[in-house]
């Protein structure tokens, strides 16, 4: 009789369904934040803590994550009466951490976000006219404090072809090239570069705070908003910085009677909509200018043409139309594209 042989017992390996979600988003923000994302983990924190409201639970598997559930999660943020550019936000950033999980092999791929918007959403935004922001520019401000600030980097914003707020609160002295009348930097959301003119109006802004805080500020930054080089402590100052900024746009904007919220963001649709409407750039030349990776991107900043100015379109239609000149090769010119007083190298 042959002897018994001992069964091996089985090594239990995790199966790819039970690797917990909530972990590895909490893993996945802290990857970010040291790796220097610090926007973004923010966006994925806000958007996280939603889902674990939603979920009512301290643990819930990947593989349990399911069209079925990312569209209820969906119906539960619009219960909430979230904007549906923020609920597409939230969608956007769950989205990229699954896929994040995917490729660590913790989970098979079902795509379960197929089924919701994860796009920019184009809702209701406006742009100053011409004439609005000329007042805007020549306001008189309270000197040395906020108000000033607010309206100098407005100003900033502008005269830079609508350049973000955050890179003008993280500009520094190195960028400026006055000699040659260049600023270059690179857009902090996107790593694209970008080169702009300095204008004499921008000039005598950047040279007003040099006289200030040149002498006495150690980490190079133009305005005194960032003290720390600690990037999350850095960025937490930057939040706090362009708080201040908007909340003293919007008093400025109330007491010229703008119907809307006055902002940063709406200085920067401001300059793409001039310079597309009142000066004829081209919506490439626009996307250059604000550093956009799409055109797509751009349209979102653009406000719709005046009816003034289809109106008269169509009366130009209905004459008699004209023979068309042949087309002759005129060349193009070297080196930069003038847009107003911005220069897109």
């Amino acid at each position: 009789m042959k002897p018994m042989r001992k069964k091996r017992k089985k090594k239990m390996i995790p199966r790819k369904m039970d690797a917990d979600m909530l972990v590895f988003i909490e893993e996945d923000i802290l990857r970010m934040k040291e790796r220097g994302m610090f926007s973004s983990a923010e966006n994925l924190r806000t958007a996280f803590n939603h889902f674990k409201i939603f979920v009512k639970s301290s643990f819930f598997p990947l593989g349990k994550l399911n069209t079925v559930v990312v569209k209820d999660f969906e119906r539960y943020l619009k219960a909430e009466r979230l904007m549906a550019s923020t609920i597409s936000l939230y969608m956007r950033v769950l989205h990229a951490s699954y896929n994040r999980a995917v490729e660590a092999q913790l989970v098979t791929n079902s795509e379960p976000f197929a089924e919701v918007r994860r796009g920019n959403v184009c809702y209701s935004q406006y742009a100053l006219t011409q004439a609005e922001m000329n007042r805007l520019l020549e306001a008189e401000v309270s000197q040395g404090g906020w108000e000033e600030l607010a309206r100098d980097v407005m100003e900033l914003s502008y005269e830079f072809c609508g350049m973000p707020p955050v890179d003008i609160i993280f500009l520094k002295w190195s960028q400026i090239d006055f000699d040659a009348g260049m600023l270059c930097y690179s857009r902090h959301k996107t790593r694209t570069k970008g080169t702009v003119a300095i204008s004499k109006k921008a000039k005598n802004i950047l040279l007003k705070y040099r006289k200030k805080d040149h002498e006495k500020e150690d980490l190079g930054y133009v305005f005194s908003f960032i003290k720390s080089a600690d990037g999350e402590e850095a960025y937490a100052q930057y939040k706090s910085a362009l708080r201040q900024i908007n909340r003293n746009l919007n008093q400025l904007g109330k007491r010229f009677g703008l119907r809307y919220h006055l902002s940063t963001y709406v200085i920067r649709r401001t300059w793409a909509t001039v310079a597309r409407n009142v000066y004829g750039a081209q919506p490439h030349i626009i996307s250059l200018a604000l550093c956009h990776t799409s055109d797509r991107t751009t349209s979102i900043y653009i406000s719709r043409i005046d009816d003034g100015k289809l109106f008269d379109l169509q009366k130009k239609m209905w004459k008699e139309p004209k023979k068309t000149p042949p087309i002759k090769n005129r060349g193009t010119a070297e080196g930069c594209v003038v847009v107003k007083d911005c220069y897109l190298l």
